[in-house]
């Protein structure tokens, strides 16, 4: 199981849930190299993007769905990756768990929340609306 985790100032991060685990708040935002030793159980993160406004940045990891469906729908190369999205960036983006290789897949959505794999191998994101218009659900295609 992943837990997106939206940072502070600086770093969102994708963390492996581990019983016992501490990820380093508030001490730590995103990769560190040489931890604190007196920081007990502390687990580096997956994978962590710094805050900006470049294709592979943002400043809040939002929703999560691992790609491992009865029917695919995307080419086998997703099979098994994460794919996450980001707020600010308005982006979803697929990480290889094996390889830990982060890649662009779908951009131009307003404020992504959430990700769902459906049943049929397709992959829905949620939005955030306005007083005007709500929040709606998209099938990226």
């Amino acid at each position: 199981m992943f837990v997106n985790d939206v940072g502070e100032d600086s770093w969102e991060e994708i963390d492996q849930a581990m019983s016992g685990a501490n990820y380093g708040w508030p001490t730590y935002e995103g990769f560190v190299a040489s931890p604190d030793p007196a920081i007990q159980n502390y687990q580096s993160p997956v994978f962590s993007y710094a805050h900006g406004t470049s294709a592979d940045t943002g400043c809040s990891i939002t929703g999560g769905a691992f790609y491992d469906p009865a029917m695919l729908r995307f080419p086998a190369q997703y099979q098994g990756d994460y794919f996450y999205a980001d707020y600010c960036g308005g982006w979803i983006r697929s990480l290889d768990v094996a390889t830990g290789a982060s890649s662009a897949f779908a951009s131009g959505i307003v404020k992504p929340v959430d990700l769902e794999l459906g049943d049929n191998g397709s992959l829905y994101y949620l939005t955030w609306g306005s007083s005007s218009a709500p929040s709606s659900v998209h099938e990226v295609k």
